[in-house]
């Protein structure tokens, strides 16, 4: 193994957080549809490439194309490569995925191989010990996807065979990786296994337009943050935190006993419907503990209220003008179109105007099944840019740059983008 040198997750607060990155650590991020996932990784990738430290993404998810496209920057490292397991895998083969191999010489400065059977984990998992063995150690890996690892070896002991012997091999050679695992796709043995493996568990999870972070396990460090629920924001595709303050909390415990007994619960129930004992809705109602931050936005909920009231502030009856480009944050969109669409809303969030906006980006050759959501009345999609072809009741429909699709969610059956590139829709609905 490579002498020891200090690592990072290219972002400076939670490295500080963890106690620091070692080489070889293994970096699990297990994160809710919309959390940005992906912004870690990516930010993990830029900060390797500066170091000059050879890096490889290997990419279940994603088509290459569209990846460097994400990758933005980051694509143009002549240390950077991407192992292309989609497009002979997710891809099938289809003729969209290969003609990017025709347009070699458009790409960006990052090497794309592609692998030609990511179906057979035995031959993925030589692949990798190949790659490994040649550098003899010091590079760096992320792993975009293990559900759809699993989706692809139709096993979940397959994929958790690959992470048991990939992790420690890993964890030897000094090779630092990350590896996405999305919430819900896989069991509780599993989810364990890995905990018991890894050497840092990362929850990503998005609530109520709030993205937060906690760190489950960082293995042989001392750190308070262990179990701390940590807001963040994506701004700029840059990473920060901010930290909740206890001051913003006066008088909690009297509002949420006067909303409690306005909406006819008890303290069994408001415990229940927000996973606590009624020993802590006590606790609270008398200001003898503090909420965290998801448990507090677990309360407005049960209490049908938005977070600002319960923290006590007054309506201004005025709304936000302005929701910044940058400050627009992903959203979670469910277990069916993950993979085929991404889903962006403006910030501030307001979930009490009748009106609302969501930002969509569906992926090259994405295809669903289904509306973006259930039945919300009249609506409109607006075509930003790239094509769409929408089956409706009775017809089907191809719309592109500047076309205006009206539309009740009854009538949309389901989406396909047939192009190369993403397609960017404005949709608009009233709640």
């Amino acid at each position: 193994m490579l002498a020891r040198r200090r690592d990072t997750t290219g972002v400076r607060q939670l490295d500080t957080m963890l106690g620091g990155v070692r080489p070889g650590d293994n970096l699990v991020l297990h994160a809710h549809p919309g959390a940005g996932a992906f912004y870690f990784a990516r930010e993990f990738v830029r900060s390797s490439l500066a170091r000059k430290i050879p890096t490889y993404y290997v990419c279940f998810a994603d088509p290459p194309r569209s990846l460097i496209q994400r990758l933005g920057k980051c694509a143009d490292g002549e240390l950077l490569t991407i192992v292309d397991c989609f497009t002979s895998g997710r891809g099938e083969g289809e003729a969209m995925f290969e003609r990017f191999y025709e347009t070699a010489p458009d790409r960006a400065g990052c090497s794309v191989e592609r692998f030609d059977n990511p179906a057979d984990p035995e031959a993925f998992a030589r692949r990798m010990k190949e790659i490994e063995d040649a550098a003899g150690g010091g590079i760096h890996f992320v792993f975009d996807s293990s559900a759809c690892m699993q989706e692809l070896w139709k096993s979940e002991e397959a994929a958790l065979r690959f992470f048991s012997s990939q992790c420690p091999r890993l964890l030897e050679l000094g090779e630092t990786a990350y590896w996405c695992m999305e919430r819900g796709a896989h069991t509780d043995k599993y989810l364990s296994r890995v905990s018991h493996i890894t050497q840092i568990v990362i929850e990503l999870s998005f609530e109520d337009g709030v993205s937060m972070m906690t760190i489950v396990k960082a293995d042989g460090r001392q750190t308070p943050h262990i179990a701390q629920a940590h807001p963040y924001r994506i701004a700029r595709k840059r990473i920060s935190f901010t930290a909740p303050e206890r001051r913003q909390l006066p008088d909690l415990g009297r509002r949420v006993r006067e909303l409690r007994m306005e909406t006819g619960l008890s303290q069994s129930d408001l415990a229940r419907a927000i996973g606590v004992t009624p020993s802590n809705i006590s606790q609270l109602e008398s200001d003898t503990i503090l909420p965290s931050v998801p448990a507090l936005l677990r309360l407005a909920r049960a209490l049908g209220v938005s977070t600002s009231v319960l923290l006590g502030e007054q309506p201004t009856g005025r709304r936000e003008v302005l929701s910044a480009a940058a400050n627009w944050q992903e959203v979670p969109i469910g277990a069916p179109l993950e993979g085929a669409l991404r889903c962006l809303s403006p910030a501030p969030f307001d979930p009490t105007s009748p009106i609302q906006v969501r930002l969509l980006e569906m992926r090259p050759g994405a295809s669903i099944g289904q509306h973006f959501a259930g039945h919300r009345g009249e609506e409109m999609v607006y075509v930003i840019s790239g094509r769409v072809e929408l089956d409706l009741d009775d017809a089907k429909v191809s719309a592109g740059p500047g076309d205006l699709l009206t539309l009740s969610a009854q009538q949309a059956r389901g989406w396909r983008n047939p192009r190369l590139e993403p397609a960017r829709l404005l949709w608009v609905f009233r709640r």
